[in-house]
């Protein structure tokens, strides 16, 4: 399998604290032959704002995430999905407790998603709207986790939720580029 592509991400501190990040991903992985890896979308697209409420008690943030064209194990190409989300959390609460709520799929978009079960099972139906709940405890020795003390991530297929450190009020821009080729046996 050989695998080429470029990564691009784009992170801004705004006035009022609000974090907008946006992220593309192009790829191309193929087999020896030459012939497209399955489920390997040749695109993946995030942006997300993110804006603190209740004198930053609370982070509201809303996001989308597009794949690109994907094939399957079959050779049956599936279309372009833009995924949008919502998501609520706060800062670490006393006793080291972070409370986080969100709508995944907040469009309820139809879309499949490769399987590679059999050939004649190859895709299955993406989840639809999806709510969830979490709670997550801290230590008093792990570092702060909530979303404003994330550090930048470090590519674009683990950009969805992460914001940038904290800047000391300034508005602040951040560009990273980054491209890799990979080559297996």
């Amino acid at each position: 399998v050989r695998t080429a592509g470029a990564s691009f991400e784009l992170q801004c501190r705004l006035p009022a604290a609000i974090d907008l990040s946006s992220s593309i991903e192009f790829q191309r992985s193929v087999f020896g032959t030459g012939a497209v890896l399955p489920n390997s979308p040749g695109q993946v697209g995030k942006l997300r704002l993110s804006v603190p409420l209740w004198r930053d008690r609370l982070r509201l943030s809303a996001g989308l995430q597009a794949l690109g064209q994907r094939t399957t194990y079959a050779g049956a190409t599936l279309p372009w999905v833009i995924l949008p989300e919502v998501v609520a959390s706060t800062k670490s609460l006393p006793g080291g407790l972070q409370l986080s709520a969100g709508v995944k799929n907040l469009s309820n978009s139809f879309y499949r998603e490769p399987s590679g079960l059999t050939p004649t099972v190859d895709s299955m139906i993406g989840a639809g709207r999806t709510f969830y709940v979490n709670v997550a405890w801290h230590s008093a020795a792990e570092p702060d986790r909530t979303p404003s003390g994330k550090q930048p991530p470090s590519s674009a297929t683990s950009a969805c939720s992460g914001c940038g450190p904290r800047s000391s009020g300034r508005p602040t821009t951040r560009a990273g580029l980054s491209a890799r080729r990979r080559s297996a046996c």
